[in-house]
């Protein structure tokens, strides 16, 4: 009787997904335990830096693959359409959000020091808000290459956009960093110098 029980670990994300379908329990445990940290991370990141709403989030992107597995399009990897779905997931947020909360730098560029005195947790949170107060399609590509360490290739195929164009949303999207965060040019230099 054991011989018939399935190795759901030792399935690919792919083949998982006929199983998911089939409405077998183990193989959701598998996939939700490969992917619940970084699809919380990745909503934490985009949305706010909230717990609470990246938690949310994470509980409706599993729902939306319990309820609707067979939405998944296999001509894509599922780590691409996973992302994707949790990217229009974040779109949608976005929209029925009035306003981002801003932080106030003026203070921070009088004085001169202020990139060698302040905690890297400190400008990591702010980045992380500068990065959500550029424009979507700006913010998505950083958030999914540096945040998410994804490919260029990678993002193009969650974003349904070519590479050439995912490689243009990086370089202006860090330009435009790097003029919103002057006060500490060199931390976004050196988390950013690669595209």
């Amino acid at each position: 009787m054991l011989g018939f029980l399935k190795s759901y670990e030792n399935l690919s994300d792919e083949a998982l997904m006929p199983y998911i379908v089939a409405r077998k329990s183990k193989a959701f445990e598998v996939l939700y335990e490969r992917y619940r940290v970084r699809m919380y991370r990745f909503f934490y990141r985009m949305l706010w830096q909230d717990e609470d709403i990246a938690n949310d989030f994470l509980q409706d992107l599993f729902l939306k693959i319990i309820e609707k597995p067979q939405l998944y399009n296999s001509s894509k990897p599922f780590k691409s359409w996973i992302y994707s779905v949790a990217n229009n997931m974040c779109k949608n947020a976005y929209r029925s959000k009035r306003f981002f909360e801003t932080i106030d730098n003026q203070s921070l560029t009088t004085n001169e020091e202020a990139e060698y005195t302040l905690d890297d947790t400190y400008i990591q949170h702010i980045l992380q808000q500068e990065i959500q107060a550029l424009d979507e399609s700006h913010g998505t590509c950083i958030m999914l290459r540096y945040f998410e360490e994804m490919s260029v290739k990678e993002i193009a195929q969650i974003l349904d956009i070519s590479e050439g164009t995912v490689k243009s949303r990086l370089f202006y999207g860090v330009k435009k960093l790097e003029q919103r965060m002057k006060w500490c040019k060199n931390f976004v230099e050196l988390h950013f110098n690669e595209i």
